[in-house]
C-alpha cells in the first residue's frame, strides 16, 4: 500500500513539476523582414543615422542588446528563413541521401517542450507551414495591398496594407489566445521591403522635404573589382523601371490622364480599391508633377532615381518599424506581466544606393549585414555587441540545442562573456544564376579583417581588406602585396566548406557557357538555364 502511494505521489509530483515548467516557460517572439538594410537604423551609425527612420527599433534596442556585426549566410529569403528555423545551412543543390533525416526545427523542438507555436506573414515555398499549431500566411508575397491570406481553416481577403495586416492578425491571435496555459513561440515575417517597395499610403509623403544623403559609392565604376560587379542588372540608373518600380508613368504630368491610364501595366497599383487609389494619386501627384517640371529625363539621372527609390524604400522601413512597435508594446513585460524574449532581424540586408545598386544577392557588406536586436531578461538593457554573429546562431539561442557542425553559438551566453569573434569565419553563398538581377553564383568567407569570394562558374576571385576598404572597392586577389595571405585565406575557405559538408572548391563552367555571359552580348539578359 505504501509502495503504491509513493508511486502515485511521485507521479503527481512529476505532473506538477511539468506544469510549473510549462506555465513558467519564457515566451519567444521572432520578428523578421526580408531585405532590411542596417543603414536605415540609426544605431548602426550609417548614412541615414540622422533621419530617425526607425524610432521603435531604436527604443527596443535600448531595452536590450543591438548586435552591430550580424550577418546572414545567403540573401535568398526562403533559404534564410529555413536556415533560421533549422539551424543548418540550406543548399538547394545538395542532394538529400535516402537515409538522411530532416533537420529538426525550432517549432518542433519547442512544441515538445510544451510551447504553443504560431506563424504569421510571408511563408516559404509551396508547402504549408509544418510544426506550427496555428498559422496564417500570404497566398502571394508580391501583394502589398488587399492581400489574400490562408490559414488551416479558410482563406480570406483583407483590405489594407500588407505590413499592417500581418501585424493585425498576429495581435488578434494574441488577444484571443492570451490565456493559453502554455508559453508561446511566435514568428512574424514581413514582406514589405521587397521590390517594388510599395509604402502604405500614410507614408507616401514622408521625406518629401528632404534630400537624402548619397552613398559615396553611388557612382562607383567597379574598375578595381572582379567582372561580376560589372555584369549584374541591379543598377539604379538603368535597371529600375520608372513605372512599376518608381511609380512614375509617362503620362504623370497630364491632369487629363484617366485612372486607367495612370495604372496601365501596373498590377500592383491596380490592386488598390477606389478610395486607396485616389489617396495614392493625391499623395504622389506633387512629386510626379515636380519631376515633370524639371529638366531631368526619365532614364538620365541616377541621382533622381536614387532619391525616388531610396525614399520609397525608407517609407517601407518606417511601416515595418511602426508595426514592430505595435507588437512590442503589446508584448512588453512591463505592460503585460509576461516574460518575453523579443528578437528583430532580417533574412538579408539590402543595397540602398551603395555601388549604384538596389536589391541584394551579394556577399558584399550591404547585403550580408543584417539588423539583429534582442531584448529579454537575460540580455540586459542598452547594450551593444561588436562581435561577429550570424543568423544560424538564433537556433541554439532559442532552443538551447547546439549545432557544432554549422558553428552556431548561443547568443544568450555569448554576449555576457564579451567574446571577441574577429577570428570567427562566417560563410555565405548565392545560388541563383542567371536570374532577374544577374548576380553570378558565388560563395565566400568573412572574418574580422578579410573577405574572400569565389565566383566559381567563371573562376573569378575577390579579396577585400574590410578594415582598410570597408566599401569593398579594391580587389586584392590579383595585386595582393602578400601572396601568402591569399593562400592562407583560401585554405580557410576550403576548410569551412568541408566542415559544412559542401566539399572542395567548385569547378568553373565550360568555356562555351562562360562566353555567353562574358561576350559582346553578355549584358543582355539570356534565358539560359545554368546546369
Amino acid at each position: 500500500m505504501k509502495q503504491r502511494f509513493k508511486i502515485k505521489f511521485f507521479s503527481l509530483l512529476l505532473v506538477f513539476v511539468f506544469l510549473v515548467d510549462l506555465q513558467g516557460g519564457e515566451n519567444i517572439f521572432l520578428c523578421l523582414s526580408k531585405n532590411h538594410s542596417t543603414a536605415s537604423i540609426s544605431g548602426y551609425r550609417d548614412i541615414f543615422k540622422e533621419l530617425e527612420i526607425t524610432p521603435n527599433l531604436e527604443r527596443i534596442s535600448g531595452d536590450g542588446i543591438l548586435f552591430k556585426n550580424a550577418f546572414c549566410s545567403t540573401a535568398n529569403s526562403d533559404l534564410s528563413l529555413k536556415s533560421i528555423l533549422t539551424g543548418t545551412l540550406i543548399n538547394p543543390k545538395q542532394k538529400k541521401k535516402r537515409d538522411q533525416l530532416q533537420p529538426a526545427n525550432i517549432q518542433s523542438i519547442l512544441k515538445e517542450k510544451g510551447y504553443n507555436t504560431v506563424f504569421f506573414g510571408n511563408w516559404i515555398g509551396d508547402k504549408k507551414p509544418e510544426g506550427f499549431d496555428y498559422w496564417e500566411i500570404l497566398e502571394d508575397a508580391s501583394q502589398f495591398y488587399n492581400p489574400k491570406l490562408i490559414n488551416p481553416h479558410r482563406s480570406r481577403k483583407i483590405e489594407g496594407h500588407t505590413t499592417d495586416i500581418i501585424t493585425d492578425i498576429a495581435l488578434a491571435w494574441l488577444k484571443k489566445n492570451g490565456n493559453i496555459p502554455k508559453p508561446v513561440f511566435m514568428v512574424v515575417h514581413f514582406n514589405g521591403l521587397q521590390q517594388p517597395w510599395v509604402p502604405p499610403i500614410r507614408n507616401l509623403e514622408l521625406y518629401n522635404d528632404l534630400l537624402l544623403p548619397e552613398p559615396i559609392t553611388l557612382m562607383a565604376s567597379h574598375d578595381y573589382k572582379a567582372p561580376p560587379s560589372r555584369y549584374q542588372e541591379m543598377q539604379i540608373e538603368t535597371n529600375l523601371n520608372v513605372e512599376s518600380d518608381l511609380f512614375l508613368g509617362p503620362d504623370v504630368a497630364s491632369s487629363e490622364a484617366t485612372v486607367a491610364d495612370r495604372t496601365k501595366g501596373d498590377g500592383l497599383i491596380r490592386r488598390l480599391n477606389g478610395e486607396q487609389l485616389s489617396a495614392w494619386q493625391l499623395a504622389l501627384r506633387p512629386q510626379n508633377e515636380a519631376f515633370a517640371r524639371s529638366n531631368v529625363g526619365m532614364d538620365g539621372s541616377i541621382s533622381w532615381k536614387y532619391q525616388r527609390y531610396a525614399k520609397n524604400y525608407l517609407r517601407c522601413v518606417r511601416a515595418i518599424d511602426e508595426n514592430v512597435g505595435r507588437l512590442y508594446d503589446f508584448l512588453h513585460p512591463n505592460e503585460k506581466g509576461n516574460s518575453w524574449t523579443f528578437i528583430y532581424t532580417a533574412s538579408s540586408g539590402n543595397f540602398v544606393g551603395e555601388n549604384g545598386w538596389f536589391g541584394g544577392a551579394w556577399i558584399y557588406e550591404p547585403t550580408m549585414r543584417i539588423p539583429l536586436i534582442i531584448t529579454g531578461e537575460d540580455y540586459g538593457k542598452n547594450r551593444i555587441c561588436e562581435s561577429n554573429v550570424q543568423l544560424l546562431d538564433l537556433f541554439p539561442t532559442i532552443t538551447g540545442v547546439s549545432n557544432q557542425s554549422n558553428g552556431g553559438i548561443n547568443l544568450q551566453s555569448f554576449h555576457k562573456e564579451n567574446n571577441s569573434s574577429e577570428s570567427r569565419v562566417l560563410y555565405f553563398e548565392h545560388y541563383q544564376f542567371p536570374d532577374k538581377l544577374m548576380v553570378a553564383k558565388h560563395y565566400g568567407i568573412r572574418n574580422g579583417r578579410y573577405k574572400l569570394i569565389h565566383y566559381h562558374q567563371f573562376d573569378e576571385w575577390e579579396l577585400f581588406d574590410i578594415l582598410k576598404d570597408p566599401n569593398e572597392q579594391n580587389n586584392l586577389y590579383l595585386d595582393s602585396i602578400d601572396p601568402k595571405l591569399v593562400e592562407i585565406i583560401k585554405t580557410k575557405l576550403i576548410t569551412k566548406r568541408k566542415k559544412l559538408g559542401l566539399g572542395k572548391l567548385l569547378e568553373p563552367m565550360p568555356e562555351e557557357w562562360r562566353r555567353i555571359y562574358r561576350g559582346p552580348n553578355a549584358r543582355k539578359k539570356e534565358q539560359i538555364n545554368s546546369p
